[in-house]
This record gives structure tokens, sequence and C-alpha cells, in this order.
């Protein structure tokens, strides 16, 4: 049996200025995957959100910083206390403090998790639906 590769080879072929013989050259695909300096993008990659989840996330990276530092703290305390999801409210939070690093995340996040993620969307939007009613002012810029 012969032995065999774990990196596959496909060939490429080259233009030359002698066409009688075709020359073919061989590349090795990395097998950890795409090289992330590479400028090549994906045609058909999926958008990460809808434009609904979009709008949402924009109104969320909207919120005055005391409504990012309240979802921190319920974020915060949702670790510690039964009952209350810790993490949509932490990554709510961190969008409307930091909203490049947290941005990155949040997208991992939604990578890794997508169901969890929509599910937590809904769960931040009807806390915030809930504090405007409540407070009208307390979700707007001023």
């Amino acid at each position: 049996m012969p032995p065999t590769s774990t990196t596959p080879e496909h060939p490429v072929a080259t233009d030359h200025d002698d066409e009688s013989a075709p020359h073919v050259e061989t590349r090795q695909e990395n097998p950890a995957g795409p090289d992330p300096t590479s400028h090549e993008t994906r045609v058909d990659a999926e958008p990460l959100h809808t434009p609904e989840e979009e709008a949402e996330l924009t109104r969320i990276k909207d919120l005055p910083k005391e409504v990012g530092v309240m979802l921190m703290t319920v974020g915060a305390l949702g670790f510690v206390l039964p009952g209350v999801v810790g993490t949509p409210a932490v990554i709510a939070g961190g969008l409307v403090l930091w909203p490049k690093a947290f941005g990155k995340v949040e997208n991992w996040f939604e990578r890794r998790f997508p169901k969890v993620h929509k599910q937590s969307l809904y769960q931040i939007n009807r806390y915030l639906n809930d504090l405007e009613n409540r407070y009208p002012e307390a979700t707007r810029k001023g």
C-alpha cells in the first residue's frame, strides 16, 4: 500500500511560451485552513446578520454609556445569581461600552452559537423595550 499524504495536492495550470508541452504545477493546501493573511474573500459567504438583527445591534450600540454599565452589571449578576442569564447582557453591555472589541466577541458568539445568539438578541431587546416603556428617556443619548 503506498503512503498517503495528509495534504491534498491540486494541479494548477500555468501559462508558458512553449504551448506544445503543458506545464502543471502542484500546490499543497494548508491543512489548518485558509491563510488568515490572504486577501481572498468568499463571494458565496453568508452575511453574518439579517437586516433585523443588524438593526437590533445598531440599537444596542447606540445606547448611552450608562445603559451599557447597567447591562454589564446585570450580566455580572447573571453569572452569580441563579435564574438570570448573564452572557447576553455582558455582550450587549460590552457592545455599548466598547463596540470594536465586543463586536468581535459578538461575531464569534454568533458563528459559534447561532441559535443562542438569536435568542440572546431577542432577550436583550425585550429587556430594552421594557426599559424604554418604564423610563422613556433612559435609552436615548442626550
